[in-house]
């Protein structure tokens, strides 16, 4: 079964205003910090992505500040959109931090999920899909950072004949924002992290996730 629809958490609705220059449009998904909306320029009528930042004990300006500098980073990569600039704007009464992104045209997977007969991919199409997200990471690999909350209501996805197009539109916290969010030091996490992988008898993060799977700890 497909994951469960999400739904957004903040008091926003389509055709409110987001600051001084934005108005909400579509909810498109969320993570552990905050979420993704598309939203459209007042002045210009330009659409882009917003990701807003929970108001959240862990999440601090320097960690808010890292993760606009990893995107920045990953310019490069195709599956990550690309970064505009930071804003502040009120909602449901109270300061939040905003990401501006490019808007990538695409359906949300676990929505495009939902649509199939039994809420399943065909093997065939799961296979093209799953190596063009592998493709997809991979780049993000090269450039030193992970992306720790790969779910398919944070994937945006559009079909190009067999393949997939994909863009991430939330992304997780690697180790050092894990790092900074416990007050601990990243070699810390990271011991925790092998110690971990090493009782449950894997070798890498892929096998990992499958016996996350296998157990239940996640959704397929």
């Amino acid at each position: 079964m497909g994951k469960r629809e999400q739904t957004s958490e903040l008091d926003l609705r389509p055709g409110m205003t987001l600051g001084r220059n934005y108005f909400a449009v579509e909810f498109l998904g969320s993570g552990w910090e905050g979420e993704v909306w598309k939203v459209e320029e007042r002045a210009t009528g330009i659409p882009r992505a917003a990701k807003i930042f929970y108001d959240r004990p862990g999440l601090r300006k320097g960690q808010i500040r890292r993760y606009a500098q990893k995107i920045y980073r990953l310019r490069s990569c195709p599956i990550v959109t690309q970064y505009h600039h930071r804003d502040v704007a009120r909602v449901g009464g109270g300061p939040v931090e905003i990401l501006v992104s490019d808007f990538v045209q695409g359906e949300v997977l676990s929505r495009y999920v939902q649509r199939q007969p039994g809420r399943r991919l065909p093997v065939y199409e799961a296979l093209h899909l799953l190596h063009s997200l592998a493709l997809g990471i991979e780049q993000i690999h090269v450039h030193g950072e992970y992306h720790a909350d790969v779910h398919t209501g944070n994937i945006l996805m559009k079909r190009r004949g067999l393949a997939f197009e994909l863009h991430l539109i939330a992304d997780g916290l690697s180790a050092k924002e894990i790092a900074v969010e416990l007050e601990i030091s990243t070699k810390t996490v990271e011991a925790h992290r092998t110690s971990l992988m090493r009782k449950l008898g894997v070798r890498k993060a892929t096998e990992l996730v499958r016996y996350a799977l296998r157990h239940g700890l996640i959704e397929p």
